[in-house]
């Protein structure tokens, strides 16, 4: 096994950071290194591999890569396809069917909502919006604030294994603080 590690680049307020590690053993101090730059739910990632073989740093710099893109179909809010995307844009009341990867990732934050009585919250993606964080900020009106306010927070999403319902039309959740 090689070293790999991760910088990230921050495009926005609510970029997402990302940090992976796979076990290191010495590789000398001549091992190869492949190194790539990636654009994922709107931020810029650095990815340095080193391993004993170029051909083992490669297969690790595609798993890590992969293991990335799979992850950014799911919770990144960047693209409108991802499965977090379309929960946030799921009719409020209805039940929406959801992957028990999803269901896992969101029952992981609201388990950590809860344990901070809500100082971590990410069903502030229409606040973000309201505040323009992913356009480079603005000033949010008092009534675009109380627009966005989800009362109650991320208890308006009501989770169960393979399904989700979100109860509030404000709610839109963000993986900044998860994914």
């Amino acid at each position: 096994m090689g070293t790999l590690s991760m910088r990230t680049f921050p495009t926005s307020f609510s970029g997402l950071l990302f940090a992976l590690a796979i076990p290191s053993l010495p590789c000398g101090d001549s091992a190869p290194t492949i190194e790539r730059r990636l654009g994922l739910m709107g931020t810029q990632l650095s990815l340095s591999v080193e391993a004993a073989s170029r051909e083992q740093a490669a297969a690790a710099s595609e798993a890590a890569v992969r293991a990335l893109e799979v992850v950014e179909e799911r919770l990144s809010t960047w693209r409108e396809s991802s499965e977090l995307a379309e929960l946030n844009h799921s009719p409020v009341g209805q039940v929406h069917a959801i992957t028990p990867e999803l269901a896992l990732d969101l029952s992981r934050a609201q388990q950590w909502w809860r344990e901070t009585e809500g100082a971590f919250d990410p069903s502030i993606g229409s606040l973000a919006r309201a505040f323009g964080l992913r356009i480079g900020g603005r000033i949010a009106s008092a009534d675009e604030i109380a627009d966005a306010r989800v009362p109650g927070g991320f208890a308006a999403l009501e989770l169960h294994e393979t399904t989700a319902i979100r109860q509030q039309s404000a709610l839109c959740i963000d993986e900044g603080g998860f994914g």
